[in-house]
């Protein structure tokens, strides 16, 4: 999931890269010890990104990685929505729009016009792809809580987000994920974090913020 070159797994016919993925998925959520790695705060080499094949993938841009996954292997994608990650205990949905916000950072830190433009369009890839997550997430997953009380509607309102990344594209990942999470935002316990915030003064204060 971290590596597009992979050893040449990306050389393979992709059938045969959709069978192995497949067989591995299986393995992988059948294994009760690799599930509760998932959930704990494990770290990998020097980058600290949780333990997670979805935004492993997601962070490195692995566009053919997730694609293949979505395309071919909703089954296991459907699983892999609402295993928590971390220390945080944060699900791919909540994990999917901090990686957005970090890339879109990093976006306008590059002076290079060129590699903004590229970097763009890979926002857009990914934006599209968290979108297709949040239609076909359980409930389960979209009203999910990390230790903090944040949904993935928290985290998808930071104000950056809102206005920094592609309208065409965001507008809709948030309309789809307020309709798909109008019956969870009803429960007082899913309406605010622990400290007492919505996800609409989540963006009243990140606004302030830019602002500042």
């Amino acid at each position: 999931s971290k590596d597009k070159l992979a050893h040449g797994f990306y050389d393979l016919p992709e059938t045969t890269r959709i069978c192995i993925l497949d067989c591995l998925l299986q393995v992988h959520l059948l294994d009760d010890d690799a599930i509760s790695e998932h959930a704990q705060a494990n770290e990998i080499g020097e980058d600290e990104t949780p333990f997670s094949i979805l935004i492993s993938a997601l962070k490195h841009v692995n566009l053919s990685f997730l694609d293949a996954i979505l395309t071919n292997l909703k089954d296991p994608l459907l699983q892999l929505l609402q295993i928590p990650h971390g220390s945080k205990r944060r699900n791919p949905l909540h994990e999917g729009f901090r990686v957005l916000f970090l890339k879109q950072r990093g976006m306008n830190k590059t002076s290079s016009i060129s590699n903004k433009e590229g970097m763009k369009a890979d926002l857009r890839v990914l934006t599209r792809i968290v979108h297709d997550w949040v239609e076909l997430a359980p409930k389960s997953a979209l009203a999910a809580r990390d230790n903090d009380g944040n949904t993935p509607l928290h985290y998808a309102m930071n104000y950056n987000l809102c206005y920094y990344l592609d309208a065409k594209v965001y507008r809709p990942l948030v309309v789809a994920l307020i309709d798909k999470s109008l019956s969870s935002r009803m429960q007082v316990e899913c309406l605010f974090n622990k400290e007492g915030i919505s996800s609409y003064l989540i963006y009243l204060d990140s606004e302030s913020w830019f602002a500042e």
